[in-house]
């Protein structure tokens, strides 16, 4: 939903010029052209004779010449749409300006509200649907579902991230999704939207989690809320359905990269001291330990402990934890940044470097086109749709710095691709009975093994755990062996793909965010900047605004 890719919904559009109108409310609302070229084109085809146009035309806005073309035009398209109105609710942010923290008004597309118009649409079964569902997000929903009373509860995943939202990628837009994770769909529903700018260190995301504690609340009771997030008394239409039914869901999944993790919800960074990871107490000095008998193993953090160091260390609890049925098992480790940005991108990295003395060329620059060629070939041999990704070009720079530790600088889909031509070429260049090379061409046969569980046919959860134990042991050793962090590196990213891997009950590929990514990817294309004002309110009404005028309420 919300695909960048998307072309317009000519559902209903029988004629040509029905498709017309449809295709250039898309590419306005898609970013593609500013609100004034759009208008002009509306105002050509009603004086033209298209009557399908004359809702749209709006012959004195050029001669207006004011900046409010484009909201009046969002404003035209999002007549009759049956999606709920967005919320108000007042946060606190940072003013670039002032160089201060200030308050200000933002906009929200509540979860409840959503679901609600979406249960008039859609079979009740279909939304509660359960079996897309990773192992652990299954077991909590039938724990929330025992705690109820109520079988016919729906699961709800959260995700948030940040995209850039102009052309030289100098400004970020910080974005909340939801969806439902049962179906497996690319449905997203975009929450709010803030510029990055204006992010005043936890106050600005805690303010926003509180709207979405307070929605998971109603949802939870199963019935429209009277009173607000800070306990105010709702009025106009909200406050005239306070009391209505609502269907009854839960959220079961939280997906985001380890950077979202530590900013929204205070959990452990790389480097500290105290410990890095969210489920156990594994530190920095004991990343290297990988081994079954690795204290981290049995020093594991519950629910509370996890929210009882955050206490001690000073730090507030993100309004997150405040919702019924959340509690820290429910966030997931991604493979996306922790496994194809993380421990394989290094791993290639390294690899590729290792083999470069093998290929023929007078300097490594040449040896590293050759290698290109032969990874060209590799792509040549192999079905388009087993390419994630493709690199477009490969030079010693993408290798990494000379002088740290090597890592692919690639897309997450293009590692993963190059999986399985990493085992090719470690089989083909490496001598197995050398003893490095020999462990180099073993760590490469068990990170392919790994990803061999990707598919959820094909998943075995002992298998994924073995060859990750021993992809991990052997890294260690070559970093041992080696000594030379620039040729061989253990990263803490190492530890979480230990998580990950061995505790993983399903596929991995049920909890990635490549569907995140991609709806992100979407909303960063309407985000970006074509001027106008430059606050909160502005930019996160125009994103969900735009949003709801594209696509349809979702019937699944």
């Amino acid at each position: 939903m919300f695909h960048k890719r998307a072309g317009p919904d000519y559902e209903g559009c029988d004629t040509a010029a029905k498709r017309l109108r449809a295709n250039i409310a898309d590419a306005f609302l898609s970013n593609e052209i500013s609100g004034h070229r759009t208008q002009s084109m509306f105002d050509d085809g009603a004086e033209a004779g298209l009557r399908e146009m004359k809702r749209l035309a709006d012959p004195k806005a050029a001669a207006k010449k004011h900046g409010h073309t484009a909201r009046n035009l969002r404003r035209k398209l999002l007549k009759n749409s049956k999606w709920p109105g967005v919320f108000e609710y007042n946060i606190r942010v940072w003013d670039p300006k002032t160089q201060a923290e200030t308050v200000t008004r933002a906009p929200f597309l509540l979860i409840h509200e959503v679901l609600l118009a979406m249960s008039k649409k859609n079979d009740m079964n279909k939304l509660c649907e359960r079996s897309g569902l990773s192992e652990p997000a299954r077991k909590h929903m039938a724990w929330v579902s025992s705690e109820l009373g109520d079988p016919n509860i729906i699961p709800l995943g959260l995700w948030g991230d940040g995209v850039p939202c102009n052309f030289d990628k100098s400004q970020t837009l910080e974005i909340l999704l939801w969806s439902l994770p049962g179906l497996q769909s690319s449905m997203r529903v975009p929450i709010t939207c803030i510029n990055k700018k204006f992010m005043q260190t936890h106050n600005t995301i805690d303010d926003c989690m509180k709207v979405v504690a307070w929605s998971l609340k109603a949802l939870a009771m199963g019935t429209m809320p009277e009173f607000g997030p800070d306990g105010e008394k709702l009025a106009g239409k909200r406050g005239r359905s306070a009391g209505q039914p609502l269907p009854k869901a839960a959220l079961c999944e939280v997906r985001a990269d380890w950077a979202f993790y530590k900013a929204t919800f205070r959990f452990p960074q790389h480097n500290e001291l105290g410990g890095i990871c969210f489920r156990c107490r594994c530190t920095p000095a004991e990343i290297r330990d990988v081994a079954s008998t690795a204290a981290w193993r049995a020093n594991r953090l519950t629910h509370w402990q996890l929210l009882e160091r955050m206490v001690l260390s000073g730090q507030n609890i993100s309004p997150l934890f405040s919702a019924p049925y959340v509690r820290s098992d429910i966030f997931a480790i991604d493979w996306l940044h922790c496994a194809d940005h993380g421990v394989t991108k290094d791993f290639l990295a390294a690899l590729f470097k290792h083999c470069l003395p093998k290929f023929p060329g007078n300097n490594n620059a040449a040896k590293c086109q050759e290698l290109f060629k032969d990874i060209q070939a590799y792509y040549r041999s192999r079905p388009s749709d087993e390419l994630p990704g493709r690199l477009d070009n490969l030079t010693l720079s993408m290798l990494g710095s000379p002088s740290k530790p090597p890592t692919l600088r690639s897309k997450a889909g293009e590692a993963r691709a190059l999986v399985p031509y990493a085992l090719q070429l470690a089989v083909r260049k490496l001598d197995a009975n050398n003893e490095l090379e020999k462990t180099i061409l073993s760590c490469a046969q068990h990170l392919n093994a790994c990803y061999e569980n990707l598919s959820p046919a094909k998943f075995q959860a002992e298998h994924l755990k073995i060859n990750c134990r021993k992809f991990c042991t052997l890294l260690v050793a070559l970093e041992s062996s080696v000594n030379d962090s620039t040729k061989w590196h253990v990263k803490p990213k190492l530890h979480m793909f230990q998580e990950l891997c061995e505790t993983m009950e399903s596929c991995p590929s049920l909890t990635w965010t490549y569907r995140d990514e991609d709806a992100g990817g979407g909303l960063m294309q309407v985000g970006r900047r074509r001027g106008g004002s430059n606050n909160c309110w502005a930019t996160g009404l125009n994103v969900l605004d735009k949003f709801k005028a594209k696509n349809r309420i979702p019937v699944l």
